[in-house]
Formats: structure tokens, C-alpha cells, sequence
């Protein structure tokens, strides 16, 4: 249960701030506690540092003195127009724009790098990675996104300076996504989350979804947060968490929320 309370707790932090948990990859503070964030996230926190972007640009902050963040905008990096999210591995920031992906290292924290950019048709684009690869879903649910594909890509990014698209698998709507170990979850819009075996990346396996789940409903996932066995899922009605431990997904529990 205090794994379940630690990202309930950074679910609901970033809510109030983005549509979604909006945090990056992982972090730690001084108190032993931990936080991690999905894949529509506008920012991401690496160390002493926050990596934000609006539409724009890579916007820094030092945490230094978490009390009193420093803005470092002599730092602010120039991107495409239409970034829109932004995920952290290690010491690498994956920015998703509609555009392409950007891939950057932030090895020296203040002062990020960019290694490569991939390009793609215009599209919604939230992406993850894991080791040697990153994992992109392209949509054309919002109208802005301009076309009319629903994908995952899956790109092998062994040489970050050269990403090469490896897979692409349709989809129906699909928004964030996640992946732990050999697990990669995918939110396919009314579809509900999808899993997938990632055992070997360059042939995803469907493995399950929550249709089987009758506590969803008509719900629609939007983002995912997969933690130590348990996978939060951000939708339009509420709050869900899920045990992913075994072959199939299991309901764990879930907070309604409410619109206004």
C-alpha cells in the first residue's frame, strides 16, 4: 500500500497542474520519497534540475533549493513549434512534438544536449523508452494533430544520434503509454488500455486489456503510470490502479473524480 499512496500522491500533485499526471521518469527527495510520471507530461525533474516545454522550448529550473526554484532562462533551448511532452531515462529527455521526437542528453544537467531529432507525419505524440528502445504513439483524435493515423512506432534508439522506426503497429485512438521491464501499456482511447509483451521490442505481443474488467465502465484512458506492479491509469471519470503482477491485469481500485 505505500507504493500504491507514493503514486496516488504524485497523480493528484500533477493533476491540478496538467489534464493528466503530468511528472517525469523518477525522482527522490531528500525525505526518501519517490515520484513517477506518464507520458503526457509537460515536464520532468533529473536530479536538481526540472525540464519543462511549452509548445516551443526546453525550459530549465534549478531545484537546488527546491523552496525557492530558480528559473535559468538564459538555458532555454529553441524546438519545432508543437512540442507537447517530455520524458526522462537515465540522463536522457525524450520531448515529443508533432512533429518528431527529440532525443537529448543531460548528462550536464544545465546544459542539455540534443543528439538527434526523428521526424513523422504530423500527430499527437507522447513517448517513452526503455533501454534500447522508445516507444511513440501517434493519433488523430484531436483535431490540431492534423491526419488521420493512430499508431505505435517503436524505434530502435541503440544509437541515439541515429533513431531508426523498427515497427508500426495501428492502433485505434491511442494517447499515453508506459512500459516496465517486458510490459509496455498503451491507452487506446474507449479501447481501454492495452498490454503488450515487449520481451523482444521489434515484435510486440498483445497480451491483455481491461475489457475484461467490468469496474471501467465506458471509461476512457487517457495516460498510464506503471510502478513496481501496479499501474495507475489516468481517465475521463477517474482515477484507476491496477496489479499487473500476474498474466492478466487485475483491479485494484479506483477514485472518481469530478469535472468542472
Amino acid at each position: 500500500m505505500k507504493t500504491a499512496v507514493k503514486i496516488l500522491c504524485t497523480a493528484f500533485a500533477c493533476s491540478f497542474l496538467f489534464a493528466a499526471c503530468d511528472a517525469g521518469e523518477s525522482y527522490s527527495d531528500s525525505n526518501g520519497g519517490s515520484g513517477k510520471g506518464g507520458s503526457m507530461a509537460r515536464f520532468t525533474i533529473n536530479g536538481n534540475c526540472m525540464y519543462t516545454v511549452d509548445q516551443q522550448t526546453l525550459k530549465l529550473f534549478d531545484l537546488s533549493n527546491p523552496a525557492q526554484p530558480i528559473y535559468l532562462e538564459r538555458k532555454d533551448q529553441k524546438l519545432n513549434f508543437g512540442v507537447e511532452t517530455i520524458f526522462s531515462m537515465d540522463t536522457l529527455l525524450f520531448i515529443g512534438s508533432q512533429d518528431g521526437m527529440y532525443i537529448y542528453d543531460v548528462t550536464r544537467p544545465e546544459f542539455p544536449q540534443q543528439l538527434s531529432f526523428v521526424s513523422h507525419i504530423r500527430s499527437c505524440d507522447p513517448v517513452v523508452a526503455s533501454g534500447n528502445y522508445a516507444y511513440v504513439t501517434l493519433n488523430s483524435e484531436q483535431t490540431w494533430c492534423g491526419n488521420t493515423t493512430n499508431v505505435l512506432n517503436i524505434y530502435d534508439i541503440s544509437n541515439l544520434r541515429s533513431p531508426v522506426l523498427k515497427v508500426t503497429e495501428s492502433l485505434n485512438h491511442p494517447k499515453g503509454l508506459g512500459v516496465d521491464d517486458n510490459k509496455l501499456f498503451v491507452c487506446d482511447a474507449r479501447m481501454g488500455v492495452k498490454v503488450y509483451d515487449v520481451s523482444n521490442p521489434l515484435t510486440p505481443i498483445w497480451i491483455d486489456d481491461w475489457s475484461h474488467q467490468p469496474e471501467v465502465g465506458n471509461a476512457t484512458a487517457y495516460d498510464v503510470i506503471p510502478v513496481d506492479g501496479l499501474l495507475l491509469v489516468t481517465t475521463d471519470g477517474g482515477l484507476y490502479q491496477f496489479d499487473y503482477t500476474g498474466e492478466k491485469l487485475r483491479f485494484v481500485s479506483k477514485i472518481t473524480t469530478v469535472k468542472k
